[in-house]
């Protein structure tokens, strides 16, 4: 039941043994309006949930791998198969820029009772001068096509054949020379090659089988290894038997001639003239003989028997491509290995025609199948493509693009597509200094989906050093002063910072272990030397809140526990950091869920904490604060967690005063489990609303997002934003900002076992009915600015607080204000609005910019 601010019970602040009363040395004064134009709403909306992160966007498996420049702007597309999720997926490629947008979901079925085995080529099918995709899919046994509409559409599903007894491979070329494009397809269980001729208007309805292969067709190649101006078909099978039939003049075709054998499972074959007598020689891997070999081509009637071995002799090879890498003329081998030796590096092909040993570019890949290279930025170096996978390993389920760096000597990787793992925590921030706000989340580990404005964000761009961890928690604040903000972690067992470097990518700086399982983590200054401290929680153990003291330049004090439990060893406890009795220092309040008491961590100035009990006999497993009723003085919003039953919501008025110290009004402001609450203004009335995230695994089972609107007298009844019913995510948190800068807060949340992000916009209607603010303006200088402020010196200021946009307060002067200079280079960047009062008790407030 929803009970008004007034109709409640007082109390003070009790320790273990007495009323805990304080003297103040404050005025009671009346928060200003933020905005100095202020928007009236009329109604509160927010859009459907847009998905930003879901098991869609990982590849599970890779099964096919292929590259083309689907929009005409000269930079080739990455298309992706995945066995499975039976999904195939592309990443547009925007100025070399293969992350620019979030992959695009051409076809994906949730059936997981089956799984795809893809081959993917493409092709302008149809010569209207865009490239189209074309699949065979083992699993339904069907051919067919997605023609290329243009601007990154595509048609529904167009079926070229469903007679092949699971098609395998699949190529696609001018055979016959008539001007239009054919198509050769392997089988898998057919044992056979075929080909379908095109009519002059993409209908396939002469399928003609060419040859039979005795095993299974694993890979197909077009050539013309007699050098007669028509493709040859070559194919490999599973027992490593390479066999090929002349194209005589396109129409007609040889008899099947046995051209090499001993390439693996028939994967592992090319061609290139080595010997430059204008006949292309075939190449091979083996994985059984642990080398790369070549055959020369005699005079286009068959190959010699003799084989030559490349460079030295590495284990288990699996892959490789023939290309000139290093640009200097001649072509040179790179290739993957699997299984023990599992690495990725190439053989460098020498003047004399012959090759270097292996040179290794990376071991971070596993069991790379699938391999491209291509110039993706065009700048004229070649990119190496890889699909790594290995079964029930995470760190080894991804696809990464390797970049010669000239200043390193050495191949940067770029991990592009990965598995994420559930979502643990997202957070809202601009990273990159471009003034939109980004999406960051915590799942196995820190991923950056960057705001590129018009509602679009990045794919996930991987943050982590690390993809098999599991991030808890995630702060930010500009550590080093250099405008850009950094990123701070709690990954189970340590702390892990990662230093923005001018907001284009993060360099790991350091990982400090912590002895007990890390919960949250916040950044506050808790010893008053202007420096964000780390203060964190724990899972277990006897000491549930600990903080780390900043010693700049990235470097932290030794961990000192905040206070000792009073009993149990259960510590996953909610608490924030803030000025809870207007001392300017900041305290810490935690919410005790073993011990259902919420309690006030007292700061003395300088880190050292003392306890006092609010309340006890409370549900309080999530909390936040802030200035509820406007009267300059932090609240306490405090929730309970129960999966299986609802508990009281309560809200605790701060009526800190000099006359009664710190005292508490609980009121309860609904009967409601929440697995995450925030406050915030989102409807830009100058009152702290709240929002909620509930799971709730007791029947009726719903899955909700959810407000509670400030009215000034009192929170209005729940309204929902979402309400997904059974979904059951387990565990869900929100987190508020400003995403299409339209002055108003937007909503991301997490959904833990679903491996999801949304966002959800807010549509709120705002009139346009505008007044100005009584409040005086005064000018402060620099503004932007990263160190210091500074005012009129005629201003006698007495007071100065500092707010963020959410409403809530960062900072308030402790003692006499000396002169007309303020240092904050404690404040991350952002937007952040100053309320002054001088000392005669006019009021002034203004916007600061921290840059």
């Amino acid at each position: 039941m929803i009970q008004q601010l007034n109709h409640s019970k007082t109390f003070a602040v009790i320790n273990q043994n007495n009323i805990f009363e304080k003297k103040y040395n404050m005025k009671k004064v009346t928060l200003f309006l933020f905005f100095i134009y202020h928007l009236s709403f009329s109604q509160v909306n927010f859009t459907g949930g847009q998905t930003l992160i879901d098991k869609t966007t990982f590849s599970n498996n890779v099964s096919a791998l292929a590259s083309a420049d689907l929009n005409n702007n000269g930079f080739k597309e990455i298309i992706v198969g995945s066995y499975y999720d039976n999904k195939i997926v592309f990443y547009k490629n925007i100025n070399g820029n293969i992350q620019h947008y979030q992959r695009e979901v051409l076809e994906f079925d949730a059936d997981r009772s089956h799984y795809s085995e893809f081959d993917i080529i493409c092709k302008d099918l149809n010569k209207d001068g865009f490239t189209d995709i074309i699949v065979t899919n083992s699993n339904t046994d069907i051919v067919y096509w997605y023609k290329n509409l243009g601007s990154y559409n595509f048609s529904s599903k167009i079926i070229i054949d469903d007679t092949i007894d699971k098609p395998s491979a699949i190529l696609a070329e001018d055979i016959d020379k008539d001007g239009d494009i054919d198509l050769i397809v392997g089988s898998n269980n057919d044992d056979n090659v075929s080909l379908f001729t095109n009519d002059g208007n993409n209908n396939f309805t002469s399928k003609r089988v060419l040859f039979n292969t005795s095993y299974g067709v694993t890979k197909i190649k077009l050539a013309d290894l007699d050098n007669n101006g028509f493709l040859d078909i070559i194919s490999g099978n599973e027992s490593g038997g390479i066999s090929w039939v002349k194209n005589i003049d396109g129409i007609n075709f040889g008899e099947k001639l046995y051209l090499a054998g001993g390439s693996g499972e028939g994967f592992d074959f090319d061609f290139f003239d080595i010997d430059n007598d204008g006949f292309l020689d075939v190449f091979l891997i083996s994985n059984y003989d642990d080398n790369i070999t070549y055959q020369l081509n005699e005079n286009g009637n068959s190959f010699s028997y003799e084989k030559q071995i490349i460079g030295n002799t590495i284990e288990d090879f699996l892959n490789f491509k023939i290309v000139d890498l290093n640009k200097d003329g001649f072509k040179d081998i790179v290739a993957t290995t699997k299984y023990r030796n599992d690495k990725l590096g190439w053989f460098q092909q020498n003047e004399d025609g012959t090759f270097t040993n292996f040179k290794e570019i990376s071991s971070s890949v596993k069991n790379v199948k699938y391999l491209l290279i291509e110039d993706l930025e065009n700048d004229g170096d070649l990119e190496i493509i890889t699909a790594s996978y290995k079964y029930n390993d995470a760190k080894n389920q991804k696809i990464a693009t390797f970049k010669y760096n000239s200043t390193e000597n050495s191949y940067k990787e770029t991990i592009i597509d990965f598995y994420i793992g559930a979502a643990n925590v997202v957070k809202i921030v601009d990273l990159d200094n471009d003034g939109k706000n980004d999406i960051v989340s915590g799942f196995q580990s820190i991923v950056w989906n960057k705001n590129q404005g018009d509602n679009i964000f990045s794919s996930h761009i991987l943050i982590s050093e690390d993809i098999t961890g599991f991030i808890t928690d995630l702060q930010f604040t500009d550590f080093n002063s250099d405008g850009f903000i950094d990123i701070i972690a709690s990954a189970v067992n340590a702390i892990e910072i990662y230093e923005n470097k001018n907001g284009v990518h993060f360099e790991f700086i350091k990982n400090i272990d912590i002895d007990k399982s890390v919960e949250h983590i916040e950044l506050s200054d808790v010893n008053g030397d202007n420096l964000m401290d780390i203060v964190l929680s724990h899972s277990v153990g006897t000491n549930p809140i600990s903080v780390l003291f900043n010693d700049q330049n990235f470097n932290f004090l030794p961990i000192k526990s905040a206070y000792t439990a009073t009993n149990g060893n259960y510590k996953a406890y909610s608490f924030k950091c803030g000025d809870m009795d207007a001392d300017g220092d900041n305290d810490i309040v935690v919410g005790e869920r073993d011990n259902r008491s919420l309690i006030w961590l007292e700061n003395d100035g300088t880190g050292n904490f003392e306890k006092h009990i609010i309340a006890n006999s409370i549900a309080c497993d999530d909390i936040d604060l802030g200035d509820v009723d406007n009267n300059s003085t932090l609240d306490i919003v405090a929730s309970g967690d129960n999966d299986y039953g609802n508990s009281d919501f309560n809200f605790f008025k701060n009526n800190v005063s000099n006359e009664t110290g710190l005292t508490f009004e609980q009121i309860k402001i609904d009967v409601q489990s929440l697995q995450s609450v925030v406050l915030a203004d989102i409807n830009n009335d100058n009152y702290l609303d709240i929002i909620g995230t509930s799971c709730e695994a007791y029947s009726p089972f719903d899955e909700r997002i959810f407000y509670y609107l400030n009215n000034g007298n009192l929170f209005e009844n729940a309204v929902n934003i979402e309400s997904l019913g059974e979904q059951q995510s387990l565990d869900k948190n929100a987190a508020l900002g400003d995403l299409n800068n339209d002055g108003k807060l937007d909503i991301v949340s997490s959904y833990y076992f679903t491996n999801s992000i949304k966002y959800f916009l807010n549509d709120t209607t705002l009139s346009t009915e505008n007044f100005i603010s009584k409040k005086e303006i005064f000018k402060i200088f620099p503004n932007p600015s990263n160190h210091f402020i500074s005012w009129d010196t005629t201003l006698k200021l007495s007071l100065i607080e500092i707010y963020n946009p959410l409403g809530k307060r960062v900072y308030k002067n402790a003692n006499k204000l000396k002169d007309s200079k303020l240092k904050i280079d404690f404040l991350s960047k952002g937007l952040y609005f100053i309320k002054a009062i001088d000392k005669t008790n006019n009021e002034y407030s203004t916007k600061l910019i921290i840059k």
